[in-house]
């Protein structure tokens, strides 16, 4: 009997470790001041081989397009949109019959935001999705950028 109970335990547990899937895209989250009072928040992805990340500028119908939250904050304020850059690469998609755009190796969102004061932390998410030739996976990934005097 306590061999059953093992063997299942051991059973559970690999089922467990299979059914989490690790995420294939390495984030790094830093901020470069521009000025006392302006400071550009930079989220870098770092995309596994094989696998590519997609534009923030998907069209409607296609797959997930990256989208970056802010949490709001009266310590800060956005300044234009978030910008992407990376070697992107643009195809046109037969499964959804549109053009759409990627990013493979590395892409780097840059925001930048108006500070009112410092010490401050500005946190938000990130949801995207990666894909290989075989299947997407969508993650959500939260952070928090410390920003000092």
């Amino acid at each position: 009997m306590f061999v059953i109970r093992i063997l299942a335990l051991c059973l559970a547990a690999t089922g467990m470790c299979i059914a989490q899937s690790p995420s294939t895209v390495r984030w790094q989250f830093s901020a470069e001041t521009i000025s006392p009072h302006e400071s550009v928040l930079v989220l870098k992805a770092s995309v596994l081989p094989g696998w590519h990340v997609y534009s923030q500028q998907l069209p409607e119908g296609g797959p997930a397009p990256t989208r970056i939250s802010f949490h709001p904050d009266t310590g800060y304020q956005l300044k234009d949109s978030t910008v992407e850059k990376g070697e992107a690469v643009t195809i046109h998609d037969r499964t959804h019959d549109l053009e759409i755009t990627w990013y493979a190796g590395s892409v780097t969102f840059m925001q930048r935001i108006l500070i009112d004061h410092k010490p401050l932390t500005v946190r938000g998410q990130i949801e995207y999705m990666t894909c290989n030739t075989q299947v997407c996976q969508v993650f959500r990934q939260p952070f928090a950028i410390l920003l000092r005097n």
